[in-house]
C-alpha cells in the first residue's frame, strides 16, 4: 500500500500530487518532488481522508 501525505490538485490537463514534506537532499533537490499525472478517460481519484491533524 502506498501512503501519500500531501495535497491533490486537479488542473485542466493534469492531476498534481504535492508532498507536504519539504526535505531536500545535499544538492538542494526535494526528496519528494511533485507528481504530475495526465488527465484522460482512465484517470480516477480514489481515496479518503483517514485522519486530519492540524499543526501549529
Amino acid at each position: 500500500m502506498v501512503e501519500l501525505v500531501g495535497s491533490v490538485y486537479v488542473e485542466d490537463d493534469y492531476i498534481r500530487l504535492v508532498s507536504l514534506n519539504d526535505d531536500i537532499d545535499f544538492e538542494g533537490n526535494r526528496l519528494f518532488p511533485d507528481i504530475l499525472l495526465t488527465r484522460d478517460e482512465n484517470t480516477r481519484i480514489i481515496g479518503k481522508v483517514v485522519r486530519l491533524k492540524v499543526f501549529n
